[in-house]
C-alpha cells in the first residue's frame, strides 16, 4: 500500500485547512498512515501507551513510539523518522510536548481527532503545549479512508471470505439442544482456522425470542426445535473488516417467523438493486424504510437500526447508510446491507452482507 501518498493527501488538507499538523492516535489511523498495527489493545484503551503519528504540513512525518515497539516500527513502518521513549518510565505527554517544540510546533495549529481522543489526554496536552491551539479534525483521515485501492478492496475481500466460513460452519452447528455459544465457538473457529487474527466483534447467536435482543452475545441458552437463530459475526485480516450476518432455522420454523424471513430477502434484494453511484446514503436508508412499510408484511415490523455501514480498518465507517446521511457514495466505497426486520413479540430477521459498490451497482465485496 502507497502510505506516503497517503500522507501527502493529508498534507495537503492540512495546508488548505490552514493547519500546521495532524495529530493521529488510534490504531487504525496508525496503520492506515504508516503500517503499523500495533498489538491490541492499545490508545485509547490502554491510556499509558501514547505514541501517535504526527503529519507535518511541512516536512517529515514523524512516528513516536514506545522503546518495546521501536524495532517493529522501524522495520515494517512507512514513517522513517521515528521518536521513541520509555513509555514506563517517562511521561508521554511530557516527550510529546518537548518534540513540539525540538519540531517547531510549540504555537501551531494543531488538528487531532476529537471523537476519539481522552478527555484527560486532550486536557494533559493543552497544560503541556499552552501555545498550541487545537483543532478538531476527526474527519480529514476519516473521510480519505471511505474510499478504498486495490490493495485494501483485495484484504476486505479476504476477510469476508473467511466471514462466510464462519457463517457457514455456525449454520452447521444449529441443532435443537446445542447451546448459542456453542455455535458461536464453531464459527469463531472456522474463520481463525482460515485465517482471522481477530474477530471485528463479539459473535452473536440469538436464538427464539433472544433474537429481538438487536444487540447481544451469545449465551448458555439452547437452542429449541422450531427456533429462529440470528448469526452476527466479524473476522479481521491484515487489519481489514468484514461483518455479515443470517438468519437459519433449527427445524421448521413457524408460518409468521416464515413469511418475515422471504419478506426480508425480498427487501435486502431491491435495497441492494436501488444503490446507486452519486446517492446519499440516507437515501438508500429512506427507500429501504418506505420500501418496509409498502411491503405490509406484519403489522408492527420495523427496521431496528441504520440500513447499513461503511466497512474497512473499523466496523463503522463511511459512508453511513442511516436516517438522514449526507454521504455522497462513491465507486469502491465498501458498505454493508442489513435492512433486518423486528416485530415485538414475534421475533426478527436479520440478514447483512458486505459490497463493493461500482459505477454500474454494487456487488459482493
Amino acid at each position: 500500500m502507497n502510505f506516503l501518498e497517503r500522507i501527502d493527501k493529508v498534507k495537503t488538507i492540512l495546508k488548505e485547512k490552514g493547519l500546521d499538523a495532524l495529530m493521529v492516535f488510534t490504531p487504525a489511523d496508525l496503520y492506515y498512515l504508516s503500517g503499523y498495527y500495533p498489538h491490541m489493545p492499545w490508545y485509547p484503551e490502554d491510556l499509558f501507551r501514547l505514541t501517535p503519528v504526527i503529519i507535518k504540513a511541512e516536512g517529515e512525518p514523524i512516528h513516536v513510539t514506545g522503546i518495546v515497539s521501536t524495532l517493529r516500527v522501524q522495520r515494517i513502518g512507512a514513517i522513517k523518522k521515528i521518536a521513541d521513549y520509555n513509555e514506563y518510565t517517562e511521561n508521554g505527554i511530557d516527550f510529546i510536548g518537548t518534540l513540539f517544540e525540538k519540531e517547531g510546533l510549540s504555537q501551531a495549529r494543531i488538528g487531532f481527532n476529537q471523537k476519539r481522543v481522552v478527555i484527560q489526554t486532550a486536557e494533559d496536552l493543552k497544560a503541556r503545549c499552552p501555545g498550541i491551539e487545537w483543532v478538531p479534525a476527526a474527519d480529514i483521515i476519516f473521510e480519505i479512508r471511505g474510499v478504498k485501492d486495490e490493495e485494501e478492496l483485495r484484504m476486505i475481500h479476504q476477510a469476508c471470505e473467511i466471514n462466510r466460513a464462519g457463517l457457514a460452519a455456525g449454520k452447521a452447528a444449529v441443532k435443537a439442544g446445542v447451546a448459542e455459544k456453542a455455535v458461536a465457538a464453531a464459527a469463531e473457529h472456522a474463520m481463525r482456522i482460515k485465517g482471522a487474527e481477530r474477530f471485528t466483534e463479539e459473535t452473536m447467536v440469538l436464538s427464539g425470542e433472544r433474537t429481538l435482543q438487536t444487540r447481544e452475545r451469545a449465551s448458555d441458552k439452547l437452542i429449541e426445535e422450531g427456533d429462529c437463530v440470528i448469526m452476527d459475526m466479524g473476522a479481521i485480516y491484515e487489519g481489514y473488516c468484514s461483518d455479515m450476518a443470517t438468519t437459519t432455522f433449527a427445524g421448521t420454523p413457524p408460518p409468521e417467523i416464515k413469511e418475515m424471513f422471504n419478506a426480508a430477502h425480498q427487501l435486502h434484494r431491491d435495497t441492494v438493486d436501488f444503490v446507486r453511484v452519486g446517492m446519499k446514503a440516507g437515501e438508500v436508508d429512506a427507500f429501504a424504510r418506505e420500501r418496509c412499510e409498502r411491503m405490509g408484511i406484519i403489522q408492527n415490523a420495523h427496521l431496528p437500526h441504520m440500513v447499513g455501514h461503511g466497512m474497512g480498518l473499523e466496523f463503522h465507517e463511511i459512508p453511513r447508510i442511516m436516517p438522514g446521511s449526507e454521504d455522497i457514495l462513491q465507486p469502491n466505497m465498501v458498505f454493508t446491507i442489513e435492512p433486518s426486520i423486528r416485530v415485538p413479540g414475534i421475533g426478527a430477521i436479520r440478514l447483512e452482507e458486505v459490497y463493493r459498490l461500482t459505477d454500474t451497482g454494487v456487488v459482493k465485496a
